[in-house]
């Protein structure tokens, strides 16, 4: 149990509510992250809701969603978000060459171009915070200014969910980053 986490026995009116909204919500369950955030309904619900857009609604392609998460779970090294979002990955058609590349960290080749892009983007953000002009300009240029800010987003929110995460997690419970990695990679392969 998460150290923010509490007992299903103990939510009250608003924790029950937010629980059985996500329950009937496009994700169909409560997952870490927002069991991590349950003492806080109203934060949670807007975390969500950012969530759900970004995943359900936003105008990024499922495979460039997928890659960019990826690439945010291996930069925050949250084996909770690797493990959710590297059978979304396959599932959206990114190959298991792919998803081990990036969970190295790799430059990855067997990428479209549009991926490459993208995970180009994703990588400068997530590591200085910014995209420089040339990098915007090809992230503009494939995704237009919506999806690029769109790809921006993503690397803050799934990084959000990692903080909540890992803070949650009392060091001894932390899982273990190659072996969530390494799991995913031969249950795919």
């Amino acid at each position: 149990m998460s150290r923010f986490e509490i007992a299903e026995t103990e939510w009250d009116e608003r924790q029950q509510a937010f629980a059985q909204q996500l329950r009937g919500s496009a994700r169909g369950k409560i997952g870490r992250p927002f069991l991590n955030l349950l003492p806080a309904p109203e934060l949670a619900q807007r975390v969500a809701d950012l969530g759900e857009w970004l995943r359900f609604k936003g105008a990024v392609a499922a495979d460039v969603r997928e890659l960019v998460t990826l690439a945010a779970a291996e930069f925050w090294r949250c084996p909770y978000e690797w493990l959710a979002h590297a059978p979304l990955a396959r599932k959206a058609g990114l190959d298991v060459t792919a998803l081990a590349g990036l969970a190295r960290g790799e430059n990855v080749e067997a990428l479209t171009h549009a991926q490459r892009v993208a995970l180009e983007a994703a990588r400068s953000v997530l590591h200085s915070g910014k995209l420089d002009d040339a990098q915007f300009q090809r992230v503009a240029e494939v995704f237009g200014r919506e999806g690029a800010l769109e790809i921006v987003c993503l690397c803050g929110y799934y990084g959000l969910l990692a903080m909540v995460i890992h803070a949650g997690y009392a060091d001894a419970e932390q899982p273990d980053w190659q072996e969530s990695v390494d799991a995913t990679l031969e249950a795919a392969g």
